[in-house]
């Protein structure tokens, strides 16, 4: 195993290479100097191939040979379309290995089918604020050019089959239910609404929605069973002939693989998916050659297969969130049976035989409780880091509805999938409905357990290191005292956290295109968001990222698309406590709720704890144009001061000079509407902003006007922070000191190590 480990460790260092180059260099030295010493020579040969491997195998990505406009592309559609709003989503191939690319359509496709179509390109440019997802290129079919011959490959002819089932469920159970049976047979999760997938994160049951070790592992055990069971079965005359070539249980082994083979293929063959085949087909092999009690190497072989299919995997967070919940139960299970100690030693034979029974009654929940906390053990920071929430309720939760999940609806949904192929008829779909239904209900009532989970704001990734590398030592050495420094990786930063002082006013402006979203942390613990983007995506994600689950204030500057289009989506999603705009905006009938709304104009303000709201725009009454309507917003600190303005133009900025020092901020947020003028420079002055924050790309222009400001553009900066302190105010962008860059000097790598260890 030690040369499998050795290559795996030249492609972590490959990875690790193009942030922290120097630092990458130092821990590859001693690795090749200890390999060398011991004789390890291969094992030297396999860590630089691994650190290698990545290069060779893929040549640099040169992504679609289209960026934006619209062109004509041919190839075939290769999955299942998934239902958006308005129209379809489907995966569409471009012939001659041109790439995919994901195309929005009125209808959907049939898979494998050839086409050739006209496209839009769309490719949005990235939003740099922290917690933000690459934004995916995609297309909108403009119409079809050709109709071509079908494909009866065997990776289109396993979606059709997945495009046959997904029809299947949807038609024979109502929409709630057929969602997370399609979740969890052929891996489709787009349907499954926001509420139950919310319900599956808050009860730490989100595991279950992604088809993993788990559902192979159990779908293994009951076809083993039967088949086993079958076998054993047999004419005695048939069974000798069987058993002179292979045991009964390799005889069953052989017919699972076929099944497993099957559910592969239409499970949709995700990292966790194959990657869990991979396990257990290397179990079977175990049976087949008498060897089942390696799992270590099984688990390191079947990183090895997939990093050797797709060097860029292990970069994957579905990738490390399978291998150390199986790691970590892995050496759960080896260290309980190592400990165990010898049972009944004392007392009368009666005594003994209950105590023996009674431990034998507690040896499976004790366990199930044990794995779950082992598996929750590795994955919760990589979860909280990710996605900043801690399911606090997850081991009690596993143990309730995982054997439901993993034992009745995995099982007869799969195995009624497979009888529906073949004859068309789902035989099993009262009991799966009956499982789904409860698995969903139990899933929120756990979830509505006060407390069940906690936000986790975006904290420091050298926790992740310290924690991850404290856990390998201890597993390495099984020196308990290593265990401190997992221990002091989540505790110092808590205890950092709780002992620094209070740093008053924030506001982060985000980087939301086209678009305006903002977030004011007030000194009470308030929160208020200003404007929500076209979709709320970058705002969603940034409350996120600070682990805030309540918006107290909602504003809404004016009735523009940029400003206003999420604010449905967020009120969904989050707890909005008020909703304030300037008495012309539409919105409340796509809320879930009516909102408590309140119409604010020049004069109105709201006051708490270290700080003051104060409205300057509209004066009263909404006239003039809709951009001049724009609610403009002063929120002053004890020691600082920021500017929200909307889109106000030229008219309403004159309106505003007679105001004079109540414009005076030491922030403030600027459209990139059309040509400053003269009006711009005046209101500029007035207004006397240290920092101002400018939507869109650097201007001349502007720069004439904001010459004695520090000017940060969203398109070169992303979001800015600008926070109130002692010191005074304290200003940080993501691109300039969050973001992890390539480094390419030590000065850089220098910068990505104190990253490292700060947080937004």
């Amino acid at each position: 195993m030690i040369y499998f480990v050795a290559f795996l460790s030249g492609v972590v260092l490959f990875h690790f290479h193009d942030y922290f180059p120097f630092t990458s260099a130092l821990l590859f030295l001693p690795a090749a100097l200890l390999f060398f010493r011991r004789g390890r020579r291969a094992a030297l040969i396999l860590l630089v191939l691994g650190a290698l491997y990545p290069v060779l195998r893929h040549a640099p990505a040169e992504g679609l040979p289209f960026r934006s406009g619209s062109v004509n592309a041919s190839g075939h559609f290769s999955a299942p379309a998934v239902e958006l709003r308005k129209g379809y989503a489907q995966e569409f191939d471009l012939a001659g290995g041109g790439g995919r690319i994901e195309v929005h359509s009125e209808e959907p496709f049939e898979i494998g089918r050839e086409y050739e179509l006209n496209l839009r390109i769309i490719s949005p440019y990235p939003r740099n604020n922290p917690g933000a997802l690459p934004p995916g290129q995609f297309a909108v079919l403009g119409y079809v050019r050709k109709t071509g011959g079908l494909s009866r490959s065997v990776a289109f002819s396993l979606n059709r089959l997945r495009d046959r089932l997904n029809r299947a469920i949807t038609g024979r159970f109502d929409p709630e239910t057929a969602s997370l049976v399609m979740a969890v047979t052929t891996g489709h999760r787009a349907s499954m609404s926001y509420s139950l997938k919310d319900d599956f994160r808050r009860s730490g049951l989100a595991h279950l929605l992604s088809i993993s070790g788990t559902h192979f592992g159990l779908l293994f055990l009951l076809l083993f069973g039967a088949f086993r069971f079958a076998v054993l079965r047999l004419p005695m005359g048939a069974l000798e002939k069987l058993t002179v070539y292979l045991t009964p249980s390799q005889a069953a082994a052989l017919l699972c693989l076929p099944f497993l083979l099957l559910y592969l293929g239409i499970s949709g063959m995700r990292v966790p998916t194959v990657r869990s085949f991979v396990m257990i087909s290397l179990f079977l092999f175990g049976l087949l050659v008498g060897r089942k009690g390696t799992w270590l190497n099984f688990l390191v072989l079947a990183a090895l297969v997939l990093v050797l299919w797709d060097p860029g995997v292990m970069a994957g967070l579905s990738f490390q969130l399978s291998f150390l919940a199986v790691l970590f139960i892995g050496f759960f299970l080896s260290g309980s049976r190592a400990g165990g100690g010898a049972e009944g030693q004392f007392g009368p034979e009666e005594e003994k035989l209950k105590e023996s029974r009674f431990r034998a009654a507690l040896r499976y929940p004790v366990k199930s409780f044990g794995i779950t906390f082992a598996a929750t053990l590795g994955v919760a920071p990589l979860i909280a880091h990710y996605f900043n929430y801690l399911s606090v309720i997850s081991p009690l939760s596993n143990l309730v509805v995982t054997p439901l999940v993993c034992m009745v609806l995995v099982p007869f949904s799969v195995l009624g999938s497979f009888i529906y192929l073949v004859t068309g008829s789902f035989v099993f779909a009262p009991l799966v409905s009956w499982a789904a239904g409860a698995a969903a209900y139990l899933a929120g009532a756990f979830a509505s357990v006060p407390y069940s989970s906690v936000p986790v704001p975006a904290f420091p990734p050298a926790v992740l290191v310290f924690y991850y590398a404290g856990f390998l030592a201890y597993f390495a050495t099984r020196k308990r005292g290593v265990l401190l420094v997992p221990a002091a990786a989540v505790l110092v930063p808590l205890a950092v956290a709780a002992a620094s002082p209070d740093r008053g006013l924030s506001v982060t402006f985000l980087d939301a295109g086209r678009g305006d979203a903002s977030v004011v942390e007030l000194p009470d613990g308030k929160v208020l968001a200003v404007d929500t983007g076209s979709r709320g995506w970058e705002l969603r994600r940034y409350l996120r990222h600070r682990g805030i689950e309540k918006i107290d204030v909602l504003v809404l500057t004016h009735q523009d698309h940029y400003h206003v289009g999420g604010a449905s989506s967020i009120a969904w999603q989050y707890d909005v406590g008020e909703v304030w705009d300037n008495g012309a905006v539409d919105y409340h009938d796509d809320f879930p709720r009516e909102p408590v709304r309140k119409s604010l104009k020049r004069g109105d303000t709201a006051r708490g704890e270290g700080y003051v709201i104060e409205v300057l725009n509209p004066p009263g009454g909404c006239s003039g144009t809709r951009n001049d309507c724009s609610l403009v917003m002063k929120v002053a600190g004890e020691r600082a001061s920021f500017l929200f303005l909307g889109d106000i133009g030229p008219g309403a900025m004159k309106e505003l000079l007679p105001l004079g020092e109540r414009l005076r901020s030491d922030a403030a947020r600027f459209s990139d509407h059309g040509a400053w003028e003269d009006a711009h420079g005046e209101f500029v002055e007035a207004v006397s902003p240290s920092v101002a924050y400018v939507r869109g790309r650097p201007d001349e222009q502007k720069e004439r006007y904001l010459k004695k400001a520090r000017v940060i553009y969203s398109y070169d900066a992303g979001a800015a922070k600008a926070e109130e302190t002692p010191g005074g105010l304290r200003v940080v962008t993501y691109v300039g000191d969050a973001r992890l860059a390539k480094a390419e000097g030590l000065h850089q790598e220098m910068q990505n190590l104190r990253r490292l260890f700060a947080a937004w």
